[in-house]
């Protein structure tokens, strides 16, 4: 049984819908607008001198999921995959988001502290041939193509986790410090 790659349109419209994705993402992250007073001045609110949390809302993970070849598979089915999958997964109580780009890829959206549980999820899922995660591909057990590598992989996005996590903690401390800093100068004026 030969595997095909994902066609240059396909992989070029699940980058494209990927980054349409990542900037709405942003977006709706909470921008916020300046305020200012009728008179032109900037207005101070108790909520801007409050301490920054230190957890915040974690950055998203981003990965695909491929499925076995099925020519029976239509587009159609895929979005009737996805929305189950996804649904499962929100029973569950965890809030990825699943979308189907065509009848054998699937782009994901999830929290980073909960990606190996994702990872797990589809990969106990009949239908998934593996997870492209940053690049590595993470192979069902069982599957013609999988390495040998598959769970050294995991351990690797592990630890990749866990270095991203510890430096957003470093620049939430120094922001932190930095408004220290602020508030005490603006309660020397």
């Amino acid at each position: 049984m030969s595997t095909r790659q994902p066609s240059m349109r396909r992989r070029a419209f699940a980058f494209i819908a990927l980054a349409c994705f990542v900037f709405v993402t942003i977006l709706s992250a909470g921008v916020v607008a300046d305020r200012k007073s009728d008179d032109g001045f900037d207005v101070i609110h108790d909520d801007d001198l409050r301490e920054p949390e230190l957890e915040s809302e974690p950055a998203p993970e981003f990965f695909f999921v491929y499925l076995m070849r099925d020519p029976e598979r239509t587009d159609a089915k895929a979005k009737e995959i996805s929305s189950a999958w996804t649904t499962m997964m929100r029973s569950a109580g965890q809030g990825a988001e699943l979308f189907a780009i065509d009848a054998t890829m699937f782009a994901c959206r999830a929290e980073r502290k909960y990606v190996n549980e994702y990872i797990e999820f589809f990969l106990d899922q009949p239908e998934t041939h593996y997870v492209d995660i940053n690049g590595q591909k993470i192979y069902r057990k069982g599957t013609e193509d999988a390495p040998q590598a598959a769970t050294s992989a995991k351990k690797d996005a592990e630890l990749k986790n866990k270095r991203i996590d510890a430096k957003l903690k470093q620049r939430k401390a120094k922001k932190a410090a930095k408004l220290k800093k602020k508030r005490a100068k603006m309660g020397e004026l």
